[in-house]
């Protein structure tokens, strides 16, 4: 498996390199007090808040993936928008 390492510049001197391999970076708006429980839990963890953030949302995804209710409104999401695309596709139609 490859892995990138990913090199940020922080001022003029210092030079950090990660090697999490693809990363995007996404901004929320959360409100401050949620924030500042996100960070505390974190810091007891022993866990960067972005480590947090990142199982938090694994674990929700993951408990997506095992409801069936949700995997009943995912194809059927699925089936409006092939329908969609099949029509965008079609110049006939």
């Amino acid at each position: 498996m490859r892995t990138d390492v990913m090199v940020r510049w922080r001022g003029t001197r210092h030079l950090e390199e990660s090697t999490m391999a693809d990363t995007r970076i996404t901004t929320i708006r959360q409100p401050a007090e949620q924030a500042d429980e996100v960070e505390f839990v974190a810091r007891v963890e022993g866990k960067a808040a972005s480590e947090f953030i990142r199982d938090a949302i694994a674990a929700h995804l993951q408990s997506r993936r095992a409801d069936p209710d949700f995997q009943q409104r995912l194809r059927a999401r699925v089936k409006a928008d092939r329908e969609i695309l099949d029509r965008l596709e079609d110049p006939e139609a």
